[in-house]
């Protein structure tokens, strides 16, 4: 049986990077893995295929053509298939309108049972509106989500507006946390009190890397380039626990905080890192 599964994040968290890098170490455990990229830069699958460009679906939606899945698949790195959904360039659309399109018409063409996919992956731009991205998301028969969040504020906001989408959907088994990009142990605790927050699982913590970077610059994953590295170990890990907790998943959704509660919340990490930093204590004197 197949097993759906975003990787959703806003820009900048590293969400790509990580969505292309657990598909390669589940393709490297013996699984056949199909990355579909929804974001509009069509990217996703670079690290997978090392192609500059490829065919995307609005490629032909475009020229008014239905496509054939060997026209949109590409294949790379331990024959992981990737697709890649691009850009609608419809001015009256928006795009999450457009990516809903796209993945009604990936149903239609039954590319997962085509390819007989073990796992999908959906690589989902934060950016997209939350609420009609989720619907979609519902309608893919998703058993998990992974929220990618780094240490920063914005990432957080973009997190628990996530959330606060997918717990109106009922298709959704479990979401967890995958912190990412983290620069030390005060940015780790900072995800995880925000999980704590919202009463999420952290799948993951994911350090800052050279690693990535070098990989990144010669177009390929971590899992293919520098295999033995810690870096690499982090990503089987990952994988390995998709693997493990398939079939039981945790039952239970998080629950998003309100605006207020998220401000207020930040504050008080605002107070701790001023303590830290500047010598701040509570009363604004310093020391």
């Amino acid at each position: 049986m197949t097993e759906q599964i975003a990787i959703y994040g806003k820009g900048g968290v590293g969400k790509t990077t990580l969505a292309a890098n657990l598909s390669a170490a589940l393709a490297e455990m013996g699984k056949r893995v199909l990355l579909v990229g929804c974001d509009l830069k069509a990217d996703a699958g670079t690290l997978i295929h090392g192609s500059e460009q490829i065919p995307t679906l609005f490629d032909y939606l475009h020229r008014g053509e239905v496509p054939h899945i060997d026209d949109i698949v590409v294949h790379g790195y331990r024959d992981i298939a990737c697709v890649e959904v691009g850009d609608s360039l419809a001015e009256d659309d928006c795009a999450t309108k457009s990516i809903g399109r796209a993945l009604e018409l990936l149903r239609k063409l039954d590319l997962v049972r085509h390819l007989q996919s073990d796992y999908v992956v959906y690589d989902i731009p934060g950016e997209l509106g939350c609420s009609a991205i989720a619907s979609h998301l519902n309608a893919l028969a998703l058993q998990r989500t992974f929220i990618v969040t780094s240490g920063d504020l914005m990432s957080f906001y973009a997190a628990n507006s996530f959330i606060r989408s997918v717990a109106r959907q009922s298709g959704v088994t479990s979401t967890s946390l995958i912190g990412n990009a983290l620069a030390g142990s005060f940015e780790e605790s900072f995800v995880g009190d925000f999980a704590s927050q919202v009463h999420a699982q952290v799948a993951g913590l994911i350090p800052r890397s050279l690693v990535v970077r070098h990989s990144e610059l010669y177009g390929k994953t971590v899992i293919e380039l520098s295999p033995d590295s810690t870096q690499a170990r982090l990503y089987r890990r990952l994988a390995q626990q998709i693997i493990t907790d398939r079939g039981h998943l945790l039952d239970g959704m998080p629950k998003p905080l309100s605006v207020t509660e998220l401000r207020k919340w930040a504050q008080g990490w605002g107070d701790r890192l001023g303590e830290l930093e500047f010598g701040i204590i509570q009363d604004g004197a310093g020391i």
